[in-house]
């Protein structure tokens, strides 16, 4: 899901904050029991593109999401209590709607396929007089090119020509059980009689198509094409069929046995035994797609299509495992790491708190269309931002059996409040305070703790909400207890507490013409985002 904010994101800055550069900081301490922070808040999402035509790129924006399966339907007319068929070769209105005979689906190249008569919806642009039913539209062999047969489809374009080439009667079609009304035999419809799908509460145009990416095979990662020809059989989903292992799989062309063109297809499951590499030490499995050329929206796709995402690294030990998994290989490969949230930094895909960094040096560049990461074998493993739309191989990444950090619990509601000396303020488990000083990051920390407390740790969107809301209000930028003093490039809190949660500020984080930027602030307007201010007194927090 896509989630914009107007609340100051984070920057780091070098520890000692030059007066030169902003003119003023502010420090922000909080001090609170051993509670533990609410259930985490997600932090942002993109917003994917999708790959091919106009159909699959509505689809993958609204429903990227969506398991692979659930997309047979079938057209049912409120007027003529019928749903659309095949008869032979010709569409019909019959009164059932059970039948492989009236089921379709949408397939490669925008085609509405027919799984009863394994034919394809087309309209004619040749000579159709000699057609049984004398009407341009009608179903083909799914095989037949253009020009002969217009074949994509928009949803709408399909109900207009339904209406136009096939009128439902002005009465109920009470057939037989076994028979059908041919198009030629049907009357013009009255108004406000339309189709929708039938048993099914949802928009006739919400069933469109999605690619289905294949992992390994022969075909670099192509998306199935559907239906496909094998053994002399039209397969309009992925089969197992002609494998002894039970694997499912599909052609990329329409003609296997012409072209030999395959992969494997994306399954959701909760192991990681099949085309998953398997860390022992966190449970997290990785499949690495080096034969692949996807984007890299494509490729969060192909991670998603198998209840995965796009390879997150949140510490110098997962670094380590997958530079080994790396060893041997020459390669740039997709990772979850973006900026194409506009009003945000850099994020992970997965949601991820973005604490560890492994960029090469000079990176992340600022060209405006390199908004994803690679990974390159070449630099041992470190990062480079590259544009979204070069097609390139991938890294996906699983928790199977992930469970909750323990300090995410339930224990901060917020009938829960922590009581506070004289000024500070409380919030949920937590007292917070702003103090009049300008001082060095350093300097705040060591005030913070002769007062028995910490430079703040944010853990929740609601806590960051409150900080903003409450204490930084005009106050231009103040330091927080993010920091990677102890460990270059690991950031960690000055309390100790995990990481959780990251919300940096566009171009954040980097190290800003390879400059050491170990601490981190709240910079920036609150509500509204374009509100002017005036420089504010120097008041710094702690």
């Amino acid at each position: 899901m896509y989630l914009s904010l107007h609340w100051p994101p984070w920057t780091s800055v070098p520890c000692s904050h030059p007066h030169a550069q902003r003119d003023l900081i502010n420090t922000l301490a909080r001090v609170g029991g051993e509670e533990e922070p609410s259930e985490v808040e997600t932090t942002l999402q993109t917003q994917l593109q999708g790959p091919g035509g106009n159909t699959e790129k509505l689809e993958l924006r609204l429903h990227n999401n969506k398991p692979v399966n659930g997309d047979v339907f079938v057209f049912f007319h409120e007027g003529a209590q019928g749903c659309l068929g095949v008869q032979g070769h010709s569409l019909s209105l019959s009164e059932s709607c059970e039948d492989d005979a009236q089921k379709w689906k949408w397939v490669t190249r925008g085609r509405l396929f027919n799984l009863g008569s394994s034919l394809c919806l087309g309209l004619t642009t040749g000579n159709y007089s000699s057609r049984e039913d004398a009407s341009p539209l009608g179903v083909y062999p799914c095989d037949r090119e253009p020009p002969l047969v217009r074949w994509t489809w928009y949803c709408a374009q399909v109900l207009e020509n339904l209406n136009l080439y096939l009128p439902s009667p002005s009465h109920p079609v009470n057939p037989s059980a076994n028979s059908s009304v041919k198009a030629s035999d049907v009357k013009p419809p009255h108004e406000g009689l339309k189709w929708r799908l039938f048993g099914d509460d949802q928009d006739l145009c919400s069933r469109t198509y999605r690619e289905i990416y294949t992992i390994q095979g022969n075909s670099r990662g192509l998306p199935c094409y559907l239906p496909f020809l094998y053994d002399g059989q039209w397969f309009h989903s992925c089969t197992s069929i002609g494998r002894e292992d039970g694997h499912l799989w599909c052609a990329t062309t329409y003609n296997y046995s012409k072209d030999e063109r395959w992969g494997f297809c994306p399954v959701k499951s909760n192991d990681c035994e099949t085309f998953w590499d398997t860390d022992p030490l966190t449970d997290s499995c990785y499949q690495f797609n080096f034969q692949a050329t996807l984007s890299w929206s494509e490729a969060r796709i192909s991670c998603q299509q198998q209840g995965a995402d796009l390879l997150s690294i949140t510490k110098l030990h997962e670094q380590t495992y997958i530079n080994g998994l790396l060893t041997g290989y020459s390669a740039a490969l997709w990772i979850g790491l973006n900026d194409l949230d506009i009003s945000g930094g850099w994020q992970w895909a997965d949601s991820s708190p973005l604490k560890y960094l492994n960029w090469e040096n000079d990176q992340p560049s600022h060209m405006e269309e390199e908004n994803c990461a690679v990974i390159r074998t070449e630099s041992s493993g470190r990062w480079q931002n590259r544009d979204c739309s070069v097609a390139l191989p991938y890294v996906c990444k699983k928790r199977p059996n992930a469970t909750l950090d323990p300090f995410t619990t339930d224990s901060w509601a917020d009938d829960e409040k922590y009581e506070c000396d004289v000024g500070w303020q409380a919030f949920q488990a937590g007292c917070y305070r702003l103090t009049s000083e300008k001082v060095d990051w350093d300097a705040a920390q060591k005030t913070c703790q002769k007062m028995e407390a910490n430079l703040v740790s944010l853990h929740t969107l609601p806590e960051l909400e409150f900080i903003i809301n409450n204490i930084k209000r005009d106050v231009e930028e103040l330091w927080i207890g993010l920091h990677d003093t102890a460990m270059q490039m690991d950031f960690q809190w000055t309390d100790h507490t995990p990481v959780i949660f990251t919300y940096w500020h566009p171009f954040e984080p980097n190290n800003f013409q390879n400059t050491p930027e170990d601490c981190v602030t709240i910079w920036g307007p609150v509500i509204p985002p374009f509100r002017i201010f005036s420089l504010p007194p120097f008041i710094v927090g702690c």
